[in-house]
């Protein structure tokens, strides 16, 4: 399961947090660049820093891409390259970005 996998080491989120010169991380996450449920790893070059909230945002687009290729709507190569760019696929499909509640935000 994606949930067993899903664990990057603490020893390679410090290496990439100080490869991109972030020291306060509370604001930050590691993000999978292709999520674990159409296919991605946990190798660095899959890794990025991203801010929270837009973390969230790109997991609806990311849940949104793995239901789609659960139920043959698009093919696993197509999810890998839409979640690539994954603000052009919100956009170009909702006419906008998806939107997050503040009560959402507010958890963190």
């Amino acid at each position: 399961s994606t949930k067993e996998r899903r664990n990057v080491p603490e020893r390679l989120k410090a290496e990439i947090y100080q490869e991109k010169g972030i020291k306060d991380r509370e604001n930050f996450v590691i993000d999978h660049r292709i999520n674990l449920s159409i296919g991605g790893n946990n190798h660095k070059s899959n890794l990025q820093v991203q801010e929270k909230r837009e973390a969230k945002e790109k997991d609806r687009v990311e849940n949104l891409l793995a239901r789609q290729v659960c139920n043959n709507k698009i093919t696993l190569k197509e999810a890998q390259k839409e979640i690539l760019n994954w603000r052009k696929y919100e956009i170009d499909n909702f006419g906008g970005f998806l939107e997050i509640y503040e009560d959402e935000a507010d958890e963190e």
